[in-house]
């Protein structure tokens, strides 16, 4: 079976933990618990996000940054108003260790963006740090597909290469 967790997008000090299990009949069971979880410590020091950014093959953005406000868009206009801490556009999985790192010594909430067009808002959210995996999208012939991939750079990938996924 495999699982994963989906970050939730709730700022009360609680958070639903929803564990995804897909079993070998390729169907998919969906559990809820609620337990209390750290709340958010204060917004980090300068110097900390500072450190993180060095750490970084990729970009972090900050909102003293003049590409904050189209990093902090998404598809979805409603979500307009949703003031992440910074936006990390990742460029390998050892950014991404970096930020849930430091995400865990600061005790900064954490979404997940892809793509962005996320329906119920779950990849962004208010001081959180956004990890941005959408520069994770190869499709390499072997069937290895970078987190970030989007479906259609996924199937064009496996045609050029003559393979299909059932």
């Amino acid at each position: 079976a495999t699982a994963a967790t989906a970050c939730t997008g709730i700022k009360d000090g609680s958070s639903p933990d929803r564990t995804i299990s897909t079993p070998a009949t390729g169907t998919a069971a969906i559990t809820t618990s609620t337990r209390p979880s750290r709340a958010p410590a204060p917004a980090s020091a300068a110097a900390n996000w500072t450190a993180l950014a060095r750490g970084l093959d990729g970009k972090l953005v900050r909102p003293s940054d003049a590409t904050y406000k189209t990093a902090r868009q998404l598809y979805n206009t409603r979500f307009d108003a949703l003031k992440p801490a910074a936006v990390a556009y990742v460029a390998n999985e050892t950014d991404i260790q970096e930020c849930l790192a430091f995400a865990r010594a600061q005790r900064t909430p954490v979404a997940i963006r892809n793509g962005g067009h996320s329906y119920a808002g779950w990849s962004s959210g208010n001081g959180r740090l956004v990890i941005d995996i959408s520069k994770l999208a190869q499709v390499k012939p072997d069937g290895t597909i970078g987190a970030g991939s989007k479906l259609i750079a996924f199937y064009q990938g496996l045609a050029r290469n003559r393979r299909t996924m059932p």
